[in-house]
């Protein structure tokens, strides 16, 4: 019987131990919590926040890639619709130039075998 008290009041003792460290942990949790509101301490600047922001900043930048190739297509025509039209046309007739050249290329080594 005296054992049975002898550890009843030792686990007694053992939960207020730990209910005092419990309080001094909240304790110190608190003034931490304190500490960061002053600093200027916000939920955006968390470690897994900045990796999602980083994750999603490098999924746009994938997105951009096309996007900055269909852009650069453009880039050399100029800025009136009439000067456009004439580039075009330059294009088409230099397209047009370029296959004949080819064709003729092509049916010269037909003719050689």
């Amino acid at each position: 019987m005296y054992q049975e008290q002898q550890v009843r009041k030792e686990r007694q003792q053992y939960i207020e131990f730990l209910q005092q460290k419990s309080m001094q942990y909240q304790s110190e949790i608190d003034a931490m919590k304190e500490k960061l509101a002053r600093n200027g301490y916000q939920p955006s600047i968390t470690h897994s926040s900045l990796v999602k922001i980083s994750q999603e900043i490098a999924e746009l930048n994938k997105q951009l890639v096309p996007l900055k190739e269909q852009i650069a297509s453009f880039q050399n025509l100029p800025p009136d619709m009439n000067l456009a039209r004439i580039k075009l046309e330059e294009a088409r007739r230099k397209l047009a130039l370029l296959e004949d050249e080819l064709s003729s290329k092509v049916d010269l080594t037909q003719s050689e075998k």
